[in-house]
């Protein structure tokens, strides 16, 4: 997916993977090594998170049914809890930094899923609902 700041009007991450297993959201970013700037993780139905077992700091996005961002927490170090944000749906895990030279509270995101040989297509992904492709 590609996740696109509605209100700055930039992209935020081009190769944002979404959590939408029981292994993808068990693991999410622990397996990997770092994070590249383009990169990121998005978890439907989560308002809380942890970085047990990570190698590396992240930026949580926390944002609500509509996509707009109700919290940012930035550079979360390993074995760390992020807190619980009661108004946040979702979560989009990025590169330590990202967040905050790209977002600000209360803007809107939209996120993109590109086919091979397609146009990029808008997709509802809050709550879980994604579009099947």
């Amino acid at each position: 997916m590609i996740v696109y700041n509605k209100t700055n009007k930039i992209k935020i991450a081009g190769k944002v993977e979404r959590a939408d297993t029981f292994f993808k959201r068990l693991f999410g970013l622990i397996p990997r090594k770092n994070l590249d700037i383009d990169e990121g993780l998005f978890i439907p139905r989560c308002s809380m998170i942890h970085t047990c077992f990570m190698r590396f700091p992240i930026d949580i996005v926390f944002l609500d049914g509509e996509n707009r961002v109700v919290f940012i927490e930035s550079f979360l170090g390993p074995w760390r809890f992020s807190k619980l944000v009661f108004k946040a749906n979702s979560v989009l895990e990025l590169k330590a930094g990202v967040a905050q030279r790209k977002i600000g509270v209360g803007d809107s995101l939209q996120f993109y899923h590109a086919k091979e040989g397609s146009n990029l297509l808008p997709e509802s992904i809050w709550a879980g609902n994604a579009r099947q492709s």
